[in-house]
Parts: C-alpha cells; sequence; structure tokens
C-alpha cells in the first residue's frame, strides 16, 4: 500500500541575528538553533524528498556561510553585499539523521563577511 506524505516545518528563528566572520576574537561567530526531530519525519536520500532549509539574508558584506547540521556541513554558500532576500536550499539529512536523535542542533557560521539572517524554517516532510 503507498504511503501518503505530508509537508510540515519548524519556524527555527523568528527573529534577526546578525554574525561576522572571524572578529577581533579571531573565531567565526556563529548561531546555534534547535531542531526537533519529528517522529514521523520521512528521512531518504532521494531528491525528490528532501527537506528544505529556507532564510532571510541580508549581507552587508561579501560573506561566506556553513550551515553544520548535527556536526555535518550541509551547505556552505557565499553571498555578495546586497539586499535583504530569502535563501532556499534543498538538504540531505540522510547522514545526520540516521540515528533518530530527537533534537539536533543547527549552527549557522559565517566564515568570513558580515551578514543578518531571520526567519529560519525547516520544511520537511512526514509520513502518515
Amino acid at each position: 500500500m503507498p504511503s501518503t506524505s505530508l509537508t510540515d516545518y519548524q519556524v527555527l528563528s523568528d527573529g534577526n541575528f546578525t554574525l561576522r566572520g572571524v572578529p577581533v576574537t579571531g573565531e567565526p561567530q556563529e548561531k546555534t538553533l534547535a531542531f526537533a526531530v519529528p517522529d514521523d519525519m520521512h528521512i531518504s536520500t532521494a531528491l525528490a524528498r528532501r527537506p528544505l532549509l529556507a532564510f532571510k539574508v541580508r549581507p552587508f558584506q561579501d560573506s561566506t556561510l556553513d550551515v553544520i547540521f548535527d556536526g555535518e556541513n550541509i551547505l556552505s554558500t557565499s553571498f555578495d553585499t546586497s539586499h535583504t532576500r530569502t535563501y532556499w536550499e534543498a538538504v540531505d539529512l540522510s547522514g545526520p539523521l540516521k540515528q533518530h536523535p530527537s533534537t539536533v542542533s543547527i549552527r549557522f557560521l559565517v566564515l568570513n563577511g558580515r551578514a543578518r539572517f531571520g526567519d529560519v524554517v525547516m520544511w520537511y516532510q512526514i509520513n502518515r
């Protein structure tokens, strides 16, 4: 019998946060958010069923961003200095979620530059 899947989401951050790469301390700034893994989340390597990480970004300088999901780098990208815009990325979470943890950390790490982020949302499919 075929399974039914629905789309669900979690708002990981409703406010804004600004990060700067390698400030005076010599270490890049980061922001850690928590993602509560639902029991019925569909975890697959199939491209059509991958979760989507979405957020607003306003690069004040050319910036490089890494997003670390439970210790695994799921996104590396660069932004040119520009206006606020929305960014979406299909991410493969099958590796970090293979142990079925209940909560995982998502770290936004700016390696260089300076950018403001907001409205971080993880979209995913659940099995019904």
